[in-house]
This record gives structure tokens, sequence and C-alpha cells, in this order.
């Protein structure tokens, strides 16, 4: 049986790796592959580094071709960097307004996400301590002082709880005791 501290470190973890697809890649990735990136992962590169393709003087007016061809003879990492992310945008027809909005959605996923995860994550720590404190859930909101918990060694001599009418002291449907902690008061 798990924990309730090993469910919660598991189900954080999960809600990270969720979120990890979530950041911008590295320069290197963008200049070796970046017309295999996600255009997520392009979008935020882009929106981080945007000021680069300015720096580098990479405009609208510039053919792609040209821009092409500076990325592929390029040297100066950061230079070469800026190249190809305005090539990428570029033949992707994408934008500022555009990638703003696929990082938005994506961002939307995974605060969802995030919050379905921590719901989950309280639900579950709810059901461990509840099925740690000795208590016995009742379908019904009845209580009758006629009933009381028992514990005693069953067969195999093993701990059991057990459901007692206190007035005739035979055993009965734990039913009976539902909605009682379970404390031997027979």
């Amino acid at each position: 049986m798990r924990t309730t501290s090993g469910i919660l470190h598991r189900a954080l973890c999960i809600l990270l790796c969720l979120s990890l697809p979530a950041c911008a890649v590295s320069r290197s990735t963008v200049i070796e592959s970046g017309y295999k990136l996600d255009t997520i992962k392009l979008c935020r590169n882009y929106l981080k580094d945007q000021e680069l393709i300015q720096k580098h003087a990479i405009t609208e007016a510039m053919e792609t071709h040209e821009i092409a061809a500076v990325a592929e003879k390029e040297t100066d990492e950061e230079r070469q960097y800026a190249h190809v992310l305005a090539l990428q945008m570029r033949v992707r027809s994408l934008n500022e307004a555009s990638c703003d909005q696929v990082v938005d959605d994506q961002n939307g996923k995974i605060a969802a996400g995030i919050a379905v995860g921590i719901l989950a994550v309280g639900a579950v720590a709810a059901a461990t301590h509840n099925s740690s404190n000795n208590y016995a859930p009742s379908p019904y909101s009845g209580y009758s002082n006629s009933y009381a918990w028992d514990q005693f060694y069953g067969s195999g001599e093993s701990l059991q709880w057990r459901c007692r009418n206190k007035t005739n002291d035979q055993l009965t449907s734990d039913f009976n005791c539902g909605g009682t902690s379970r404390i031997d008061t027979t």
C-alpha cells in the first residue's frame, strides 16, 4: 500500500512532466532541427528571442531564400539561430499574434491539466487518509446506540473488525455500524 506522501510525490512528478513540453528549446536545437520542431516550441522560442531577429536586421523585406542562405552558412551561433528562427517563422506563415495564440492555448490546457491533477491528488490524499483512520463510511445517516464495533481475533489469528448488536451481543451486518469510528467499546 502506498503512503499519502508517496502518492502525492508521484502525482506532482506527473504534473511536472506534463508541463515540460511547454518550454522553449535551446538555440542549438533550433539550428540543428528547426524544420522538425513543433510549432509550439518554435513559437515559444520566437516569443522569447524575437529581439534577436530585429538585432540581426532580418526584415519582412528580405526574401526567404536570402534568410535561408545566411542561416545555412553563418558561423556565429546567435546570428545563425536568429536566421533559422526567422526562416521557420516565415515558411510556416507564423507571426507574433499567431504565436501568442498558440502559446496561450497550450498554457490554458496545461493550467487545466494541472488543476485536474491537483483535484485528483486531493481526492487520492483524502481517500488514503479516510482508509487509514479506521472510519467506516455509512450509506445512511442514521445512527443507533444499539450497535458498536468489536475487534477480535478471527480465524488464522488475525485481528478483524465486526459490528455487534449490543442488546443481544450477536454479530450483525457491518452496515449497522457504518458512520462510526472503529473503536472497540463492547
